[in-house]
């Protein structure tokens, strides 16, 4: 408002200063919900985000486990062929060797 619009009386300068009163009291209780409203949705972003990263991340440790067992499977496998090896190498090693000498007589 202008000093032509508010006048020069002591009721029309009280009236201003309410309705100044009111704007800025009106501008901090908005500017409070303004704020409010900002933090909650980057809260609400935040967890979103992090609830799909906790998400993802048991997926993956799912998976790891998964990979973890087979590998761990694998293994034992591997021992157990090799164990055979080891039993039947010479045997077999044996059968060559008479099957040579039988075919040389």
């Amino acid at each position: 408002m202008n000093n032509s619009t508010q006048g020069d009386t002591p009721m029309s300068r009280f009236d201003y200063f309410i309705q100044s009163f009111k704007q800025w009291m009106l501008t901090i209780i908005n500017e409070a919900s303004i704020g409010l409203y900002q933090i909650q949705c980057h809260l609400k972003d935040s967890i979103l985000h992090f609830r799909r990263v906790k998400e993802d991340e048991e997926k993956l440790a799912k998976k790891l486990s998964i990979t973890n067992t087979q590998q761990q499977n694998t293994i034992g496998e591997l021992k157990e062929i090799g164990n055979l090896n080891r039993q039947w190498a010479p045997k077999m090693q044996r059968l060559l060797d008479q099957l040579q000498n039988n075919q040389k007589n």
